[in-house]
């Protein structure tokens, strides 16, 4: 709680300032506040082109219910960085969403053997639990 506040108080003192886009994509991302998250990335984006933004991004849509949003922010990471993590959970995550079984498989097999990714654990997080219904996965 005192961290947003500091973060509120901070945004206060220093309006229009041009580092508050990051600054304050911690507090709205805290908050659940997704447009404001996507704003605040769009800009870091734009002053910094980064493929960890770009999948950052997708990790936001997937939240703000856009997954095919987030798929195509994957894809432009992978195209940029293919040996980027981020990039290829983004794409699992937008994958499952939309139920493309395929791509599913074809990212959480990359995570597992680029990454060491274990498909049972992940299927334990919040977004994953769908790695389960996947072909070939076995249950823990």
């Amino acid at each position: 709680a005192r961290y947003l506040a500091i973060l509120d108080e901070t945004e206060a003192a220093l309006p229009g300032d041009p580092s508050l886009g990051a600054t304050m994509l911690d507090a709205h991302y805290l908050r659940r506040e997704w447009a404001n998250c996507l704003r605040d990335l769009a800009t870091l984006r734009e002053q910094y082109p980064d493929p960890y933004l770009d999948a950052y991004a997708g990790r936001i849509e997937v939240l703000a219910g856009d997954p095919a949003r987030a798929l195509a922010l994957a894809d432009q990471t992978i195209a940029a960085e293919d040996s980027l993590i981020d990039g290829h959970d983004v794409a699992l995550l937008a994958a499952l969403a939309l139920n493309r079984t395929d791509r599913a498989q074809t990212e959480l097999r990359r995570l597992a053997d680029d990454h060491g990714v274990d498909p049972a654990r992940l299927a334990q997080q919040e977004g994953y639990e769908a790695i389960l219904t996947l072909p070939g996965v076995a249950t823990p």
